[in-house]
């Protein structure tokens, strides 16, 4: 699924509807600042921005309008109600059009690509990877790597014969970035973006004849191989941005476990150049150089790279243009006496005592479903409640009311270890916000709960009713702090300087970014939030067009301050954001080395507030940071041909492990049967859907192939989003309880029922089993075509455009 992006200089000449849709969809299309001309550029962003954003915005009406004609126009063409009759017949024409569209875009004349003049120390990063050899680039975050990747694919484009290149990158922002970059510098040679939400159906292999170097994540490249759209020796450069996540399940390991295997079997097919591009290998669980080095090993072996390139000859000249920030390491005011956080604990010794005559009145004494003691607001009590109420859902001992009774009460006891959270580090009224919220979604469905959802629904609302007559607790000494950390840093630094503060939740973000938006609007400091994506089990979360604009807004100066989850810490590049702070943020050493990054500008301050045990976590990844440092020289001391060496070794066994998961699998599929089952909702065990009724579309979606489904239900609207060609429309709750079942699609223009397995309990006979992922589920599930869910469900009457 893809999206033609039109280059600048060819854009007039196109239709002046494709252009409107596209420039809209290419995003942040940058313009080359060229103060006198030159055809040659330094690389140093800090004195230099490259890439400014857009500044004329295209209104989303504006956009709303270009696709409505597009579709109009396309359809025209298409024959909407003519001899196209059914949807895939017009997304085959469709197809068609805008395949011939992008072809006649390739012939016309584009820019000529910008030379870049890199630094010597990058043209030394460089040279491994020049002479065609696997390479994993390792350096400090702000020393340039991508500069550096963008010349290797400068010199590969004009030494390759019919070059291919693919750069990744992990997050839908970060391949924005990149492609944006490259776009602007590379010139003629013609670039294609590609992300989750485009609105093409051209298959890759059809757009790899138009375009020279493509930008997407690496699902998107698994995806296209598995549906066998394209072949990795089609490709001639792979490369890697933040290698170092090639392990374990990460998709960078899925993709280079096919590379690998594919080199294994035939040795003489033809395989892509790769190159890593990291700031931190990082050391794995091992704070020894024996183990540290033995991690790298097994990065580099999923990697298939046997060069190593550092900064060695220039080191000197680097450390000039590489920002060192000036760190201050601050200790949290934590209070004793806290009011507030007494009250919540009572509050969950209530619900335990609910929990506990709950157990005693159903004669259920399993001392397996006990409550966890210790620490309400550690990790490890949240984690064991979780257990805990995965354990309950599969108790078929259970009567169906009583295990719905005690998973109301966990999750409750979860919602209020979260407010414990939010109330170490933030006001009371940011607890109150947060309980109003989750208490206003718990009873989104009042006509559904049962008798021991409403009491604890109470219980909560008594709790906001209790903490909001506590005037007399003082506010949390540490946003204090912070506010005067910030007035001092944007006073020194001028107040256009950028930053960023890392905290460990979502809800922390949000918090924390409204109340700085608050106290530091007299300085015109705008704050907002930067957290991760929408999941099916939460709201909170950012969509990739909300993150894309953000980050938009952060680079132009109309947001100063983001407060961001760990999405924030990894890749992004703001040349001339110079403050950074954590605020009880704890990270391994990879988070380590790259919050520092994040600073990008000469003279810029980190500053590290934190109570004592993150400090103490904090100087463990400190010194796994120095081990880090140190086993990658020892590793280099071994030479090319040891490591290649160790690495095949290390490849050997990963292939055989491997094989045998494979094995295994097959076994599993093997053993997949046929027979009857049911899903029933995991919290109130009453609404089902029989085994029969669930069929597989494309390979990865599980659709409830029966009208009547939807009469079982309750359908929520929600901001439509697009996501792979379909539509987001609504979410599908339960009709007996609050839970949620799974969401509504448009494909195309039918409404299609798509379920999530963790939402149901898969009962066999008389015992019931819940599964993570629907891999797991033991039953063949039939796959269905569009045309089997036409008959199914009904057409929309105006048809929706995807």
């Amino acid at each position: 699924v893809v999206t033609p992006v039109i280059d600048n200089d060819s854009e007039k000449e196109l239709s002046e509807l494709f252009s409107l849709v596209d420039l809209v969809e290419a995003g942040d299309n940058a313009e080359m600042d060229s103060d006198s001309g030159e055809e040659k550029y330094i690389n140093d962003a800090s004195e230099k921005e490259f890439c400014k954003p857009k500044e004329k915005k295209i209104l989303d009406h504006q956009l709303e309008l270009a696709e409505q004609s597009l579709t109009e126009h396309v359809n025209m063409e298409v024959g909407h109600n003519g001899p196209c009759k059914t949807s895939i017949e017009r997304e085959k024409k469709k197809e068609e059009i805008i395949y011939q569209r992008l072809m006649e875009d390739s012939k016309k004349v584009f820019s000529q690509s910008k030379e870049i003049k890199l630094r010597e120390y990058q043209l030394e990063l460089a040279e491994k990877a020049l002479t065609g050899k696997n390479t994993v680039i390792c350096a400090d975050t702000g020393s340039g790597k991508t500069w550096v990747a963008l010349h290797i694919v400068q010199e590969h484009l004009n030494s390759k014969e019919s070059p291919k290149v693919a750069f990744m990158a992990r997050t839908n922002p970060l391949v924005q970035q990149q492609y944006t970059l490259f776009k602007n510098l590379l010139g003629e040679k013609k670039v294609y973006i590609i992300n989750k939400d485009e609105r093409s159906t051209v298959p890759l292999n059809k757009l790899m004849e138009i375009y020279d170097v493509f930008f997407f994540t690496p699902q998107i490249l698994i995806n296209n191989i598995e549906k066998g759209d394209t072949r990795l020796p089609q490709f001639t450069l792979l490369i890697l941005d933040e290698c170092h996540h090639t392990a374990k399940g990460e998709p960078y390991n899925n993709l280079m476990r096919k590379y690998i295997k594919t080199k294994h079997i035939n040795k003489e097919i033809p395989l892509p150049q790769i190159v890593g591009l990291t700031a931190s290998i990082g050391v794995g669980a091992d704070t020894a150089e024996e183990g540290a080095i033995q991690h790298m090993i097994k990065i580099f072996s999923n990697l298939d790279v046997h060069e190593i390139s550092t900064v060695e000859r220039n080191k000197e000249e680097m450390k000039k243009f590489v920002a060192i920030p000036t760190e201050e390491h601050v200790k949290m005011e934590v209070s004793y006496k806290d009011p507030c956080k007494e009250i919540i604990e009572e509050e969950m010794k209530k619900v335990e005592n609910i929990y506990e005559n709950l157990m005693k009145r159903k004669g259920n004494l399993n001392s397996r479903q006990n409550l966890p003691g210790g620490d309400y607001l550690s990790k490890t009590y949240l984690g064991s409640i979780i257990k805990l109420k995965n354990q309950i859902m599969c108790d078929t001992t259970l009567p169906e009311d009583s295990g719905r009774e005690m998973i109301c009460c966990i999750t409750h006891l979860g919602i209020l270890h979260e407010a414990l959270d939010i109330n170490y580090l933030m006001n009371v009224e940011h607890v109150i916000q947060f309980l109003n919220k989750k208490y206003v979604e718990e009873n989104q469905q009042p006509d559904r709960l049962i008798v021991i959802e409403r009491r604890l629904l109470n219980v909560g609302n008594d709790l906001i009713k209790t903490l909001k007559k506590q005037t007399n607790i003082r506010s949390n000494p540490n946003l204090s702090l912070i506010e005067e950390k910030l007035q001092e840093l944007y006073s020194e630094s001028g107040k256009d300087s950028l930053g960023m503060i890392f905290v460990q939740t979502r809800a922390t973000a949000k918090s924390l970014a409204e109340y700085l938006n608050d106290k530091l609007k007299g300085i015109d400091i705008p704050v907002k939030p930067f957290i991760g994506s929408k999941s099916s089990e939460t709201s909170d979360g950012l969509s990739e067009t909300e993150k894309k604009e953000l980050l938009e807004d952060f680079r132009s100066h109309k947001i100063k301050l983001l407060v961001a989850t760990s999405v924030g810490s990894e890749g992004i590049d703001v040349p001339e954001c110079n403050i950074v702070m954590k605020y009880n943020y704890s990270g391994n050493e990879i988070n380590i080395i790259q919050m520092r990054g994040r600073m990008r500008k000469a003279g810029g301050q980190a500053i590290y507030i934190s109570d004592q045990s993150v400090l103490r976590r904090d100087l463990v990844s400190m010194e796994k940071a120095a081990v880090m440092h140190r086993a990658l020289d020892e590793l280099k001391q071994k030479g090319t041909e040891e490591i290649r060496k160790l690495i095949k070794l290390e490849q050997q066994n990963d292939l055989k492990h491997q094989e045998e998961q494979e094995r295994k699998l097959r076994e599993l599929q093997n053993q997949k049967k046929r027979g009857f089952f049911k899903l029933i909702c995991a919290t109130c065990k009453e609404t089902e859907i029989l085994g029969d009724n669930i069929k597989l579309y494309k390979q990865n979606h599980h659709v409830a192939a029966e009208r009547e489904f939807l009469d079982r239900v309750k359908k929520e609207d929600i901001k439509e989003e697009k996501i792979n060609q379909m539509i987001r429309k609504s979410i599908i709750y339960c009709k007996n309880c609050p839970q949620k079942l799974g969401k509504i699609f448009l494909i195309h223009d039918l409404e299609v029922p798509l379920l999530k397995i963790d939402a149901f309990l898969c009962k066999e006979g008389d015992k019931l089993r819940k599964y993570k992922n629907w891999k797991c589920v033991p039953y063949i599930i039939d796959e269905i075509n569009h045309k089997d869910l036409e008959i199914i469900f009904p057409k929309l009457t105006t048809p929706k455009v995807s």
